[in-house]
Parts: structure tokens; C-alpha cells; sequence
């Protein structure tokens, strides 16, 4: 039977190696991580960061690059013109075959069917995925796989310059900060306005407020 002491320094050994190994492959680790990440993007993942993927059903299609610059050309008021004008209606839900497809709607478009039976209708049309971004957005967000970091707890972080922060999130902490770090254009002129509908259809309109950013 080993003396007590040399028990000691063999679990104190022991447990040495243990965490040298940890910290040794810590680094290691991380940069797999990196690098599995960095695969994804453009791969299994959009450059940004979403499942290029269609779904099972095939109601959603793969993600194939998004919106092409000759499909939203400007009108003169300043709005772009509607790029799938001509896209055909698949089918159109009414009360009546309401039954079919409520498990896919929400409690606030049921209560519209069932307020108004004989006119409230959803035409559906096919799902179009026409996000896209600038080259600079994708090449940056691709970037920061490897530079961006959440500092002080998540309060806040750094290494980013531009692009989607987290392009591959690992908790909530990230999808928040790509969320409020979101890229919304150069330069961008807004004005919004809330209006507040009643039961009859009429409405009021709340003040617009005007927002720049350069």
C-alpha cells in the first residue's frame, strides 16, 4: 500500500497533467472552431450566416444569392419596383378551407377569419428568399469569425468593423448583438409613421418621425 504522501502527489500529478493538456489544446480547439465556422459560411451556411437549405416540404427554396441589382430597379418616387409582379397566386385561404392550413397561422390571423368570414382572405404566394447584401458585407462578416469578440460579460464587444458580428453565433448573447449591430446601408433616409386601426376600418395617424443616417 502507497504512503498517503506519495498518494497525494500522484492525484496532484495527475490532475497537473489533466489541465496542462486542457490549456494546451485550448487554442486548438478554439482555432477548429474558427475554422469550422469559416467553412460553413458559403458552404452549408449564407455568407451572413443563415441555413442556405430549403426546407422539407420544399415550400422554401435554397438560398442562390438573393435579390440581382437589375431586379430592383428604382422608380422615380424613390420606390423600388416590385420584382415578382408576375408571380402567380399558389392558392388563396379562406373560411371556408380555413381547416387546411390553421395550423400554420396565428391566433391574431385566425380572429381575422372569424371577425370577418365573408371578406378576410390570404392569398399566398411563392416564398421568394431575396436577401442580399454587398460583396464588403459578406467578405467582412466572413472576417469576423475570427476577430469579433463579446467583452464584459456581453455588455458589450470587439474587433468588429463591419458586417454581421457573429456570423456563426454560439449563444444568445451573439444573436443579440447581430441584431442590434445589423447592417441597414451606407447611408439611409427614413421616415416612419404608426397609425392606430379601429374595428371599422378607420384609423388615425400618429406623427411620422424622420431618421438619417450617414
Amino acid at each position: 500500500m502507497q504512503p498517503v504522501d506519495t498518494l497525494i502527489r500522484t492525484v496532484i500529478s495527475a490532475r497537473t497533467l489533466a489541465l496542462s493538456a486542457m490549456l494546451a489544446l485550448t487554442p486548438l480547439a478554439q482555432a477548429s472552431s474558427e475554422t469550422s465556422a469559416m467553412d460553413q459560411l458559403g458552404q452549408s451556411l449564407t455568407p451572413i450566416g443563415a441555413e442556405k437549405a430549403g426546407n422539407k416540404a420544399g415550400t422554401i427554396p435554397a438560398w442562390s444569392g438573393g435579390l440581382k441589382p437589375e431586379q430592383g430597379a428604382m422608380r422615380a418616387d424613390g420606390n423600388m419596383t416590385d420584382p415578382f409582379a408576375d408571380d402567380p397566386v399558389l392558392f388563396t385561404i379562406t373560411a371556408d378551407n380555413l381547416d387546411q392550413y390553421s395550423d400554420q397561422l396565428t391566433p391574431e390571423q385566425l380572429a381575422m377569419f372569424k371577425r370577418y368570414p365573408d371578406s378576410f382572405q390570404m392569398k399566398v404566394y411563392p416564398t421568394r428568399r431575396s436577401a442580399s447584401y454587398p460583396e464588403a458585407v459578406y467578405e467582412a462578416s466572413r472576417s469576423n469569425v475570427e476577430t469579433t469578440a463579446l467583452l464584459d460579460g456581453g455588455n458589450g464587444i470587439t474587433g468588429l468593423a463591419n458586417g454581421v458580428a457573429f456570423p456563426v453565433p454560439e449563444n444568445g448573447l451573439e444573436v443579440i448583438w447581430n441584431h442590434m449591430l445589423r447592417y441597414r446601408g451606407d447611408s439611409m433616409d427614413l421616415t416612419l409613421s404608426q397609425v392606430i386601426a379601429e374595428a371599422d376600418g378607420d384609423y388615425r395617424e400618429i406623427i411620422p418621425i424622420v431618421f438619417s443616417k450617414s
